[in-house]
């Protein structure tokens, strides 16, 4: 509970240990494909990763969510286009424009770079 970030009740802990480090140890051998085919619902873990407190974790780690805050948004994205689901594009959009802008007035410069590149 570090930081005030938890593993919520419905989630394996070892996936949110893989999507949170991905290049640790055990974690990327566990996992050859993108985590977050094992989460339960990708949209509830994008509004989890983008919410305000994240801004108190340790640079290095918000850049991991950086990084996989863009690969959970392309998971909703292609879901949503799988399903014709023009409503949850916008509101996926719309989350994460509205707070990335978080991530850049992060004290890590890297963290700055990671959310204006691209």
């Amino acid at each position: 509970m570090e930081h005030g970030i938890c593993v919520p009740k419905n989630w394996d802990p070892f996936v949110f240990l893989a999507i949170t480090f991905p290049n640790k140890g055990r974690f990327k051998r566990k996992f050859n494909v993108c985590p977050c085919r094992h989460l339960p619902d990708v949209e509830v873990t994008l509004e989890s990763m983008l919410k305000p407190r994240v801004a108190t974790l340790p640079g290095h780690i918000q850049g991991v969510y950086v990084q996989n805050i863009c690969k959970l948004y392309g998971r909703v994205l292609a879901k949503a286009e799988r399903s014709e689901d023009d409503e949850l594009i916008r509101r996926a959009s719309r989350l994460v424009s509205e707070h990335l802008a978080l991530f850049v007035h992060s004290a890590d410069l890297e963290v700055q770079e990671r959310v204006s590149v691209g």
